[in-house]
């Protein structure tokens, strides 16, 4: 079995943080599919199309549109860390525990086997939303963190799975602790909170990135998302 300081290496990686965007966008056309089945918008479908088709707000356009990627980025996550020989887990549902997005065995500093929640964090905005702050489910204390900025405007495929090209740029950080500061008082069941990167966590969250960068601001910090086409094999599409 792996260690937790194994764990964390290679979820820090930048070559993970790659290979989740990589993978996401080798699946990403099946949640778009029925969109160029469904709907009767005209030819060469684009997300933009899709989603105003769907939502009238454009706030709840961006959020129909994280959502539905959303899942695909805990499934990837999974599936990498397997890969790398990671005894990685679905979500797990214990009562009055850390509610999470998935798990993974592994072994403390003294040998001890132990068990790793991470919470998976998607969005296009400047900060994260949940709905995690609960006391019935209690906090993890590690995150993967992920902002993107997508290419509304290609075409989505309807054939195969792939759709490369649909993310543009991209920002990932895995922390191990406090570096998140979420708004938002903790009810009984769940409430919708903000989450953000406060000033005094500039020097750890920066250590945890792994794509993009982070400026310091007077309270807030502010991420930084990486230009995602640098990574792109010029023949394929595909981010290496």
């Amino acid at each position: 079995m792996k260690t937790e300081t194994e764990l964390m290496e290679f979820m820090r990686d930048p070559k993970f943080a790659r290979r989740l965007f990589a993978e996401v966008e080798e699946s990403a056309a099946n949640p778009w599919f029925e969109a160029a089945h469904l709907f009767d918008i005209g030819s060469d479908i684009t997300l933009s199309d899709y989603a105003a088709a769907i939502e009238d707000s454009p706030a709840q356009q961006s959020v129909f549109l994280t959502l539905r990627l959303a899942y695909l980025f805990e499934a990837v996550a999974r599936k990498v860390l397997v890969a790398a020989g990671f005894d990685a887990k679905n979500k797990t549902h214990i009562v009055n525990a850390e509610k999470n997005d998935f798990c993974v065995n592994v072994l403390d500093a003294g040998g001890n086997p132990i068990t790793v929640y991470f919470e998976m964090k998607t969005t296009q905005a400047a900060k994260w939303t949940g709905a995690t702050h609960s006391i019935a489910s209690g906090k993890v204390k590690n995150y993967a963190l992920i902002q993107y900025m997508l290419n509304k405007d290609i075409p989505i495929p309807t054939t195969g799975d792939s759709f490369r090209g649909i993310f543009k740029e991209g920002h990932v950080a895995v922390i191990s602790d406090s570096e998140i500061q979420w708004s938002g008082k903790p009810s009984t069941n769940s409430s919708f909170t903000s989450g953000g990167i406060p000033v005094a966590a500039f020097e750890s969250y920066g250590a945890a990135i792994s794509l993009g960068g982070v400026k310091r601001n007077k309270v807030w910090c502010k991420t930084i998302k990486e230009d995602l086409q640098q990574y792109r094999n010029p023949a394929t599409g595909v981010i290496q």
